[in-house]
């Protein structure tokens, strides 16, 4: 299994609970118990969670097994929290109406957090590469609306839709604008 032990993130996400307990009369394994019950709900990330569990246990001085939890387990948590946002940035790519590309990439830079694949949260390489064209397209069907629109002032819609076509590995005539009206807002 990966490790994450004294990885960048970690190392972080401890840095930032340290300035979060600003002062010194927390119960800590209270702490520590409260944050392990929130992590291992897998809502999220858990990067800042796992940082407060183990910047309590370095305060109190506390083994993974005082504290109740191995190593092992904690980059499980990792893991599952990176596969929980992978999962949420694949559902808002799937509800997206306009260009999903941000919550793809997001979903892919969880993915690699995780060492996992798209098929670790129930989606084929060929599924994703589809929602990005889909992304791409319904962006380029936006901008040639306001193209259409505004055909002498917009060279930067103009522009835009052919960047998302040219993604998309499509044409003009795939989002409905005949070779007329594609000339007329061109040479507008």
């Amino acid at each position: 299994m990966k490790t994450f032990e004294n990885s960048p993130q970690e190392l972080k996400a401890i840095e930032m609970a340290e300035k979060s307990y600003w002062k010194d009369s927390y119960n800590y394994p209270e702490e520590i118990e409260k944050w392990l019950s929130i992590a291992k709900k897998v809502k999220r990330n858990n990067e800042n969670v796992i940082g407060y569990i183990l910047y309590c246990m370095k305060k109190e001085g506390l083994t993974y097994a005082q504290a109740g939890i191995t190593r092992e387990e904690i980059d499980k948590l990792y893991i599952l929290g990176y596969l929980a946002e992978a999962q949420k940035s694949l559902q808002n790519a799937e509800n997206s109406k306009r260009d999903n590309t941000e919550f793809l990439i997001r979903m892919e830079e969880f993915l690699t957090k995780a060492g996992a694949t798209c098929l670790d949260i129930g989606a084929t390489r060929q599924e994703i590469n589809e929602l990005y064209n889909r992304g791409y397209i319904n962006e380029a069907s936006f901008f040639k609306e306001i193209a259409v629109m505004y055909p002498r002032a917009n060279e930067f819609s103009f522009a835009k839709m052919n960047i998302f076509l040219s993604l998309a590995g499509k044409k003009h005539t795939d989002i409905d604008l005949s070779d007329k009206q594609y000339a007329y807002i061109r040479d507008a």
